[in-house]
């Protein structure tokens, strides 16, 4: 009877897992390390005095074997096989389909793993579970397996289900029933089981491997069976003789389908070397791209080159650029001081184009050699022509000399039928001759579209290249230029910069005047201004010693800033072009009081009248 995980049968007392593990416990035979395990007792049962131990308590155990180490664990969909190192496999989960090797009954597991009894006998090595099938591996290499077997996942020959753990084997010589083991011949031992959904797989000492189930749905395999006899339908019965008897009887060969009930061999020691491929294929060579039949192979080695030694240099710009950054930021200042620093700006912008120029001048480089690769490929396809016009005349020639030939002997001779025979053999040539014509003729047809494309991308490159040059020797020039006007612009530049400080004294935070007197004298005032610093302009201009574009520059914007401010008054007095223009005052008789010599106003109060 089976013994559950957790369950001492022999001592008679009942224990939940759940246990506290402290390995710095000390200990007299171990005191660097040792184990202390709690046990938790159920309800009802007695409790357990803490144990230390030197090594870590068994997770799973027998009546036979009480201490056991989990090695291994699998897993179903609704089921576990783990294996102990005392070779003991345990099951646990659903058992619909006798895949925890035991009959299914009535009986509450509670999810606890219980021991394979039928493989107790056996020293299980390894073990492993499909979806709801398992398999075990035992020392001398044989392979044991139960549960679902719809698919023919277990390798017994049939697919009905199985409660208990059956070895796979192979099929019988004969034809029929069950034959030797599978690893059961020497040298040729199991040394490795996995498990799929519904299949299985098992690797043997002399490297073959064997799979069964349903990764074989869809496999051929070779019968010399002649149809209908009664050794093909015993054959298309079985599916896997050829497996063990080799090449079989003498006679007509077909393909039948391979039988999935039985193991069958997919992979031998020779195909590791038989299907190598016959060279050494890089994926660096070819930047990891799947290269079809007919490419050309060489250039497609030398563009990848090209393009891993532009993205180094791209890494080398990108390196050297960190550095002038690097070295550019403890060096920059407020930005209230950027005016000082059109040097500073005007390097940078000539280090970007030269960066610029430099990613052109590569470009230019790769371009111009893909252009010498297209102008190697036209050459090559102009030798090819010339080299299969020259065989088309000679199959030409040898066509019309093996239709004289042919007239010469009698029809339906030996030595006609020869002739005919050569006659259609040089027809193929001439017809792959042609083919392989046309064929050139294509490649050469999209080398030339290739060239003029890669010739028109040159073109620009090279114009943009020009252009970067003359973009650096301007700026290089405005530089020099900034350089030998700055001494000179610097009484320049403090004119403008007080005289800026000075309109903007007088000028901001004014209201419009509601009074027409008061705006008139506010309009004479700010002309009068104006005046005024457009003659320290120009007295400026006079007695500077520099007459350069820099100086102009500097005054055009002071004049504008000028004209601004006048056009500004400008709108202000056109609110009072009304009153302006009216002359009633004027016009009106004089008052009794008009002998005084003043003139009453509107706000009342008295002015000198003209006369």
């Amino acid at each position: 009877m089976p013994t559950p995980m957790g369950t001492n049968k022999k001592a008679g007392t009942a224990y939940a897992e759940k246990r506290c593990v402290c390995p710095n416990t000390p200990r007299a035979d171990n005191p660097a390390r040792s184990w202390l395990v709690v046990e938790t007792p159920k309800a009802g049962a007695p409790a357990t005095n803490p144990r230390l131990l030197s090594w870590p308590s068994a997770a799973v155990r027998t009546a036979v074997r009480p201490e056991q180490r989990v090695i291994q664990v699998c897993l179903g969909v609704e089921h576990g096989v783990l294996l102990t190192d005392a070779g003991v496999a345990f099951t646990w989960g659903d058992n619909r389909y006798g895949q925890l090797g035991r009959v299914p009954r009535m009986i509450e597991e509670d999810g606890r793993p219980f021991p394979v009894l039928d493989l107790l006998q056996e020293e299980v090595t390894q073990v492993a579970a499909g979806k709801h099938h398992c398999l075990a591996l035992a020392t001398p290499g044989l392979v044991w397996s139960w549960g679902r077997n719809k698919h023919g996942q277990l390798g017994i020959g049939s697919k009905r289900d199985q409660v208990v753990p059956r070895w796979v084997r192979h099929l019988h010589e004969s034809g029929s029933g069950d034959g030797p083991q599978l690893g059961g011949e020497k040298g040729k031992e199991i040394l490795s089981i996995s498990a799929g959904c519904n299949s299985s797989v098992a690797s043997s000492m002399n490297s073959d491997i064997w799979q069964w189930g349903e990764i074989v749905s869809g496999f051929k395999i070779t019968s010399n069976a002649k149809p209908g006899s009664k050794e093909e339908m015993m054959k298309k019965k079985s599916r896997a003789m050829k497996l063990l008897t080799g090449s079989g009887a003498s006679g007509p060969t077909m393909e039948v389908e391979a039988d999935p009930d039985r193991p069958m061999l997919v992979f031998t020691r020779p195909d590791y070397r038989t299907r190598m491929r016959k060279e050494a294929v890089s994926l660096v060579d070819t930047g990891a791209c799947v290269i079809p039949p007919g490419v050309d192979l060489p250039r497609i080695r030398s563009l990848t080159e090209s393009v891993r030694q532009m993205l180094r240099n791209i890494a080398l710009w990108r390196v050297d650029i960190a550095k002038l950054d690097a070295d550019r930021k403890p060096s920059r200042e407020p930005s209230h001081k950027k005016a000082d620093n059109d040097g500073g700006d005007l390097k940078e912008t000539v280090a970007v184009l030269e960066g610029q120029l430099a990613m052109v001048d590569n470009d230019i480089h790769l371009y111009r050699k893909n252009l010498e690769s297209c102008n190697l490929q036209q050459e090559h396809h102009r030798k090819q022509l010339s080299l299969l016009t020259t065989q088309g005349v000679d199959l030409s020639q040898r066509e019309d000399t093996v239709a004289v030939e042919l007239l010469k002997y009698a029809q339906f001779s030996v030595e006609y039928t020869a002739q005919e025979a050569e006659l259609e053999k040089v027809k193929a040539q001439i017809a792959s001759n042609a083919n392989a014509r046309m064929a050139v003729l294509d490649q050469r047809t999209n080398t030339e579209k290739e060239k003029h494309l890669i010739e028109s991308r040159l073109h620009g490159k090279v114009e943009e290249k020009e252009q970067l040059r003359s973009k650096i020797k301007t700026i290089n020039d405005l530089a020099r230029d900034s350089a030998k006007a700055k001494n000179s612009s610097d009484i320049l530049m403090a004119f403008l910069r007080d005289r800026r400080s000075e309109i903007a004294e007088h000028f901001d935070g004014k209201t419009p005047e509601a009074e027409f007197e008061s705006a008139m004298l506010e309009f004479e005032n700010d002309n009068k201004f104006l005046r005024k610093i457009d003659g320290c302009l120009e007295e400026i201009l006079s007695t500077s010693s520099s007459r350069n574009a820099r100086a102009a520059e500097m005054a055009g914007i002071l004049r504008e800033l000028l004209e601004q401010h006048r056009s500004w008054s400008s709108l202000l007095a056109d609110r009072w072009v009304k009153d302006d223009l009216d002359l009633t005052c004027f016009l009106t008789k004089k008052s009794t009081s008009s002998w005084s010599g003043l003139l009453p106003v509107k706000d009342g109060s008295m002015q000198l009248a003209l006369r």
